[in-house]
């Protein structure tokens, strides 16, 4: 009994200590966030395409005819990806440049954000839609790695 006892927290120490590291690497990567990745900073920097999503939004009656004015748009040339996301919705891309990747990585607060895909490094903007049951219209904008 008293070797079960040990065995037992032995575990829970062992499940303690990898909580708190987790825990740390979550808090970094909030600590870290990049003034860039954020929706406020990607919306200033793209304002004029801000327009061109907003006129698209308001002129069309459906998600087909959204999509058909999405593809019409003359999105910048550091553009990746396009897609219309919903809860539970399969996601309708509009346009994607991304080639997969096995390594993903993604980290999206408050409709801002970045991410990478093998080599390729990109900022996540999704731009409020709550139209035609999609919640967002996301785009990836490429962005340089920089190494430590």
């Amino acid at each position: 009994m008293r070797t079960l006892l040990i065995l037992v927290g032995i575990a829970m120490l062992v499940l303690l200590a990898g909580l708190t590291t987790c825990g740390y690497k979550l808090y970094q990567t909030y600590e870290n966030y990049p003034e860039e990745a954020k929706f406020e900073n990607i919306k200033s920097r793209y304002r004029d395409l801000v327009v061109e999503l907003d006129n698209a939004i308001a002129s069309t009656d459906s998600a087909r005819s959204l999509e058909t004015a999405l593809g019409e748009i003359n999105f910048p040339p550091d553009t990746l990806k396009v897609a219309m996301l919903g809860d539970g919705l399969s996601a309708r891309v509009i346009n994607n440049r991304l080639k997969n990747a096995s390594y993903k990585l993604r980290i999206a607060v408050n409709n801002g954000g970045y991410g990478q895909m093998g080599k390729q490094a990109y900022w996540i903007f999704q731009y409020p839609l709550d139209k035609y049951e999609y919640e967002v219209i996301e785009i990836f904008f490429e962005r340089e790695i920089h190494e430590k």
